[in-house]
């Protein structure tokens, strides 16, 4: 690099310095000498040029491996076996149904650091048995948040709900002095498109979930939270049951979901209440049926009725409080 600089500056100095046959006499063999050796120094640089450009090549492809890797590690069968279809139309993606929760009421402050990871170890290890039980599969811890898929049947995935309610009940019981004394996972279940990809994080391929599946599943579980009813089911869902019977299921109305004006029909499935409760429910299902579709034909006052009269049984029901409250707060406009 020296020489090059060397060369190429007496070159320099020869064309664009004006001197006299005498004062350029004493630079003709440099020049001749520059001159000489310009070829091969281009031939050098060429070679540097095409190494570099070489070795950016190597380094893309192996990032590319590493995303391929990456994906095929962490997307689930079904996604994996749609492949091809995936290829041939990135704008399409597969659908399936996509489980979303959501941790809440966790107990830092009693617990070390190594305590609350344990503690955190513990909870995941029984949501992803009882995903595996009803053959889904827990795709992506985010610290708090996590999302689980069902290959097989929607039916699965609700059942897989029921079996990871009564584990997560038995696992606040075992943890009741420490994390999970006040625990509680809100749930967002949906029909919906699904696609994975990579998203490059500087120093490594991180795989991500993306699509209107995984954004009204997340929302849901969002609402469940604020709703405290354990599990919400998108009206997509709903309607591909094989057996619909076989779940309680109550509608809470449509809802925005996502930056745009699409609007979903939201259920809670309640058969995750217990006891007495879950009693009461069903034999109410008539009355809260009548009252939602007072709700929506925008009868504020009967429906606010219906609520009153639901919640004399039900005075805890956090759905029941939060319509009766709309109905009294749109009946006084």
């Amino acid at each position: 690099l020296l020489w090059d600089g060397v060369v190429q500056g007496v070159l320099l100095l020869a064309a664009e310095t004006r001197l006299t046959p005498t004062e350029a006499q004493p630079w003709a063999p440099l020049e001749a000498l520059a001159r000489l050796l310009m070829p091969s120094l281009v031939r050098q640089r060429e070679r540097q040029m095409l190494d570099q450009s070489l070795a950016a090549t190597r380094s893309d492809l192996e990032q590319a491996r590493a995303a391929s890797q990456a994906l095929q590690r962490y997307l689930p069968a079904y996604l994996r076996a749609h492949g091809a279809q995936l290829a041939g139309d990135p704008g399409r993606a597969a659908a399936c149904p996509v489980l979303f929760g959501q941790l809440f009421g966790l107990s830092l402050e009693r617990l070390s650091r190594v305590e609350t990871l344990a503690a955190l170890q513990a909870y995941y290890a029984r949501v992803r048995n009882a995903l595996a039980l009803h053959h889904g599969e827990l795709a992506r811890i985010l610290g708090t948040q996590w999302v689980g898929q069902f290959p097989g049947a929607p039916d699965s995935a609700l059942f897989g709900v029921l079996t990871l309610n009564q584990m997560l009940l038995a696992f606040r019981d075992d943890q009741a002095a420490g994390l999970a004394a006040g625990l509680g996972t809100g749930l967002g279940l949906h029909q919906g498109a699904l696609l994975g990809g990579t998203l490059d994080a500087g120093d490594h391929v991180e795989p991500v979930l993306l699509g209107e599946g995984m954004q009204v599943a997340q929302r849901l579980a969002a609402m469940s939270i604020t709703f405290r009813t354990g599990a919400l089911v998108s009206e997509e869902l709903v309607q591909t049951l094989a057996t619909p019977e076989e779940f309680d299921l109550r509608a809470l109305g449509t809802y925005r979901v996502g930056a745009g004006e699409k609007r979903i029909g939201v259920f809670e499935l309640f058969s995750l209440r217990a006891g007495a409760t879950l009693e009461a429910m069903r034999s109410l299902q008539d009355h809260w049926r009548e009252a939602i579709q007072r709700f929506r034909a925008g009868h504020w006052r009967e429906a606010a009725e219906g609520f009153e009269s639901y919640l004399a049984h039900l005075p805890h029901d956090r759905p029941a409080r939060h319509f009766l409250r709309q109905c009294r707060q749109r009946a006084g406009r």
